[in-house]
């Protein structure tokens, strides 16, 4: 099968300007894709997201559970700054407009104290909005909850 996407991560979410290249997909199953999302080895996992795209109605309940284990252990994974399945799953499931992550995102983004920086890094500055976006299928109403509730909002700045 041969794909249209783009070099970036990010372009995925048709944030950036796409800088379209073609690649050939290979028969990844949802468990390796899975597997290449978990940690950060150095490289974008490329060839992972390409099938998963392909693989959308699959893979998402996967994706959705992700996020749900990672508002579970939230404290455990700020422990390991190379775990980072949540940050594929959500940039996906934006990709993919899929609104059931949209309160699962608002949940894990309300969790207070400084884990979500933790875990989360520059992905609250430079992606979380175009992801909550991107998911609330024109509901605005616990993206507003985030900004206009202190406390909820992780107690961090960059949330809000």
């Amino acid at each position: 099968m041969v794909v249209y996407a783009s070099y970036y991560f990010r372009d995925i979410n048709s944030r950036a300007p796409w800088a379209s290249r073609c690649w050939t997909v290979g028969a990844m199953e949802v468990k390796e894709i899975l597997e290449q999302f978990q940690y950060n080895r150095g490289r974008f996992a490329r060839q992972a997201v390409l099938a998963a795209i392909e693989k959308r109605e699959e893979i998402t309940p996967h994706l959705l559970q992700i996020i749900e284990e990672t508002i579970e252990r939230a404290h455990e994974i700020a422990e390991d700054p190379s775990y980072i399945s949540h940050l594929y799953a959500m940039i996906l499931l934006a990709q993919f407009r899929e609104s059931r992550a949209y309160p699962l995102i608002a949940r894990l983004f309300s969790i207070p104290g400084k884990v979500v920086e933790d875990i989360s890094g520059d992905f609250i500055t430079e992606d979380l909005g175009l992801v909550l976006a991107s998911v609330a299928g024109g509901d605005p109403g616990l993206i507003k909850g985030l900004i206009e509730n202190r406390e909820r909002a992780s107690g961090h700045e960059w949330v809000r």
